[in-house]
């Protein structure tokens, strides 16, 4: 997985198959990808209805050096802000967002049904309940989470977005190992395990179906009613991360989104 080469156009290959899959199944399609704008990469989810019409949202901040190292925040502009307030020094040139992203990752949907898209560690940012809660009747959230200990967290994750926003949870997440490069620059090689842990939640945060990573790859179905609830959970004020992100007091996702955002405008200047 060379993921320096792996940008497409953003209305590319990828956005045009999931355009044909939401025609041909007469479906809603959502899925992700790293998607070229411009001078800019960015980590875009797509939502294609069988219409034609698409919706899209980029990941807010990019996580860890790996991530920030390729592409660029939704709201570049905050997330530096956000890095600044640990006192942590990063690049001040601002990427600034695409014109036709929708940065509250809401979506009003034709018969006046709205979408809330989070990606990854988007769900683990009271910042993203905030926007979302009241204002959504269902939640698609995706995740390349890494293997190991934490499994009980990202077990969670989704839960708890549930009863922060009131609206149900649809997470899919990678599992299995997948062959990656070692380095933020594309060099080395490793593999990368990721964690699983589907779900499909209620508005009330309660697992409607789950699929575990033994059970490896597959196919995850739930019943679900879309359309909001009374949020069960408060969001707490002066905390950024929910219990399942890395924590308040720690400054790792600080340092290391500062030393990718440097590599990545770094390479985009010479682009």
């Amino acid at each position: 997985m060379n993921l320096p080469n792996a940008p497409r156009p953003l209305d590319g290959a990828p956005m045009q198959m999931l355009k044909r899959l939401a025609r041909e199944s007469r479906a809603t399609i959502g899925g992700a990808f790293l998607a070229r704008s411009g001078r800019d990469v960015f980590n875009t989810f797509v939502l294609a209805l069988p219409t034609g019409e698409v919706f899209t949202h980029d990941k807010d901040f990019p996580t860890t050096s790996m991530e920030s190292s390729l592409y660029a925040g939704g709201e570049d502009d905050e997330f530096v802000r956000e890095i600044e307030r640990k006192g942590v020094t990063t690049e001040r040139e601002i990427v600034s967002s695409r014109p036709d992203n929708v940065k509250s990752g809401v979506f009003v949907l034709p018969g006046r049904l709205s979408v809330g898209a989070a990606m990854c560690w988007e769900q683990v940012r009271y910042r993203t309940a905030r926007r979302m809660r009241g204002q959504v009747d269902l939640v698609l959230t995706a995740s390349g989470w890494p293997g190991g200990g934490g499994a009980a967290k990202i077990v969670e994750t989704p839960r708890r977005l549930a009863r922060l926003v009131g609206a149900p949870v649809v997470h899919a997440s990678i599992v299995g190992p997948v062959p990656s490069a070692g380095a933020p620059d594309g060099t080395g090689s490793r593999t990368l395990q990721f964690s699983g842990e589907s779900q499909v939640v209620d508005g009330y945060g309660k697992s409607v179906a789950i699929r575990h990573f033994a059970e490896g790859e597959g196919v995850l179905v739930g019943e679900i009613e879309p359309g909001r609830v009374m949020p069960s959970e408060a969001i707490p004020d002066g905390s950024f991360w929910t219990p399942e992100g890395p924590g308040d007091t720690s400054t790792f996702w600080h340092i290391s989104g500062a030393a990718g955002r440097a590599i990545y405008l770094k390479r985009r200047a010479t682009s």
